[in-house]
């Protein structure tokens, strides 16, 4: 079981086509102008993981693998117009992941935005796709390895969802042209 430092690379969050606001301050229900929404946790529909474009970090000569998540989730009281996200991951194929620890990985507070750039009103989040892509400091994240990944999504209330596993591989080396 590996836990890592993670540096999110790309962090998409929608409801349909929106994306992250950037603004990572906390916002609770009671922040709302419209009331308290709460009521129901997000449910995850789908969780998927595929292969992202090696980086190289800022300062270093070394690509890194990358990955990309697609979450699509539904929240039926509206309230996840702010959404965090919790992930664990582990190179041990076998339908589980160690969640002990404090998630190593995620994104906390994230407001969205609609397609228009518009920040979704509170409770008006009732749902979307959530994609982002995520490489591992430190290089210890393999390349062509199959690593599963789990992941609780909470809504702006703090409820989380049932937790979800998806498998996938990170991508082969880059190969110099000659």
């Amino acid at each position: 079981m590996r836990f890592l430092p993670l540096t999110a690379l790309l962090l998409l969050a929608c409801e349909d086509t929106a994306k992250d606001s950037g603004d990572n301050g906390t916002l609770g229900p009671s922040d709302s102008s419209s009331g308290d929404c709460s009521g129901t946790a997000p449910t995850i529909e789908d969780f998927t993981v595929s292969e992202g474009d090696p980086v190289t970090p800022e300062g270093s000569d070394t690509p890194q693998p990358t990955v990309v998540f697609t979450i699509e989730y539904d929240d039926e009281d509206g309230d996840a117009h702010v959404i965090s996200l919790d992930m664990w991951y582990d190179s041990t194929v076998d339908g589980a992941v160690d969640m002990s620890e404090p998630a190593p990985q995620g994104f906390k507070d994230s407001a969205l935005h609609d397609s228009d750039g518009n920040t979704v009103e509170a409770c008006a989040g009732d749902g979307g796709t959530v994609a982002f892509g995520l490489g591992v400091t430190g290089n210890d994240l393999d390349f062509s390895t199959e690593y599963e990944f789990a992941a609780i999504l909470y809504d702006n209330a703090g409820m989380g969802s049932e937790v979800e596993i998806a498998v996938g591989t990170t991508p082969a080396p880059l190969v110099a042209e000659e």
